[in-house]
């Protein structure tokens, strides 16, 4: 692995928010879409996107490709968003009308 990608993409923004659905914790690279990461653990969420970047910051290096740039830089480890603006409530219905 080239050096400094690990350090490089904990700069980029990684949201997460509760995914009702898979009743799992779902993190996403706001930069970068298709890092993504889901997990029943918040922080394993978001370990899996932060992989993810590596791994596409990687693949882009061996490509010859440039390296995108974060937004914001070194922000935060991980924005995340409330259950409750998602719908969801504990032991409750959603609007899609199924519970927990």
């Amino acid at each position: 692995m080239p050096e400094g990608l690990e350090e490089k993409a904990k700069t980029f923004i990684v949201c997460v928010s509760w995914n009702c659905e898979d009743k799992a914790y779902f993190a996403r690279c706001f930069e970068l879409p298709s890092c993504t990461g889901l997990a029943t653990d918040e922080a394993d969420a978001v370990a899996g996107a932060r992989q993810a970047i590596v791994d596409h910051l990687e693949y882009r290096t061996e490509l010859g490709l440039s390296l995108p740039e974060p937004l914001l830089g070194a922000v935060a480890d991980a924005l995340r968003v409330p259950r409750e603006y998602l719908g969801y409530t504990e032991g409750k219905q959603h609007a899609g009308g199924q519970d927990d």
